[in-house]
């Protein structure tokens, strides 16, 4: 890791868990992805898409997912 690398970081870490997370977002946007990126996205989606669709499993929004996810980690002995 670079000196500049360590330095942001350093600074990065220091942020409340909200702004390393938007700032993550931000910087994988400077990333080029390229069509064949995009495409493989795509077909990850579609198909996670379809096992939903087959499983007949109730989605859960991310607030949801999230909140079911905190209270089983709290009901953890």
């Amino acid at each position: 890791m670079t000196q500049e690398m360590q330095i942001a970081l350093e600074a990065a870490r220091k942020l409340a868990p909200e702004e390393r997370a938007e700032l993550a977002e931000l910087l994988f946007d400077t990333i080029e992805h390229g069509p064949e990126i995009d495409a493989a996205w795509r077909d990850e989606a579609d198909l996670r898409y379809q096992n939903h669709q087959q499983s007949g499993q109730v989605a859960l929004d991310a607030f949801d997912a999230v909140d079911e996810a905190r209270r089983r980690l709290r009901a953890k002995p």
